[in-house]
């Protein structure tokens, strides 16, 4: 393991709350005194034998570290594919609004006209009802459409969202956000009225 994971590894472990001050500082210590005379380091040996009371603590948060890097490497990986699908396919829209309030996604064209049609609105009902969530379902919808460009508008909250990260991800450079136009100042009903 070279001197960077260790770094790594070294400052998730100072960073957890699972330790207290004591223990954190005689951890760092430890680690501190063995590199500076050593380039290298094999975890499992120096966590056996230097840091042998706090082995279960220590091998918790090593697995963690891992499950983290592991989950990073998964999302980056399918954020690629999402944006190969969409560098490989024809835009069907110059322009997709995508207006988002609460927890419900509405997509509007160039001349905010709503896309939709009663076949995808069944098809979006029935897959909500299986477990498929609106999230999914509006970047299935988005890399579907593969617009040239995105605009979102959405309020400050929904901003933060997951679902936003993975737009701007996916579509990085086509992305934008609204500061304020009628998409955004009329309170659009987002469920069709019957």
């Amino acid at each position: 393991m070279n001197k960077e994971r260790i770094e790594h590894f070294r400052n998730r472990l100072l960073e957890e709350n699972k330790f207290t001050f004591r223990e954190k500082n005689v951890i760092n210590t430890e680690i501190a005194d063995f590199l500076e005379h050593n380039k290298d380091i094999l975890v499992d040996g120096f966590v056996n034998f230097r840091l042998g009371f706090l082995k279960n603590i220590a091998d918790g948060i090593i697995e963690k570290s891992i499950e983290d890097f592991t989950a990073e490497k998964e999302y980056k990986e399918f954020i690629k594919i999402l944006q190969y699908f969409i560098d490989i396919q024809e835009p069907k829209l110059d322009l997709v609004n995508v207006v988002i309030k609460k927890e419900e996604y509405k997509l509007f064209d160039k001349n905010n006209k709503l896309i939709e049609s009663e076949f995808f609105t069944e098809i979006m009902n029935e897959l909500v009802e299986e477990g498929i969530s609106r999230d999914d379902l509006l970047i299935s919808s988005l890399i579907t459409i593969a617009p040239k460009k995105l605009i979102i508008h959405a309020d400050e909250d929904c901003k933060n969202k997951d679902i936003i990260k993975i737009l701007q991800s996916v579509f990085s450079d086509k992305v934008s956000f609204c500061q304020g136009c009628n998409l955004c100042t009329l309170q659009l009903p987002l469920k069709k009225e019957k």
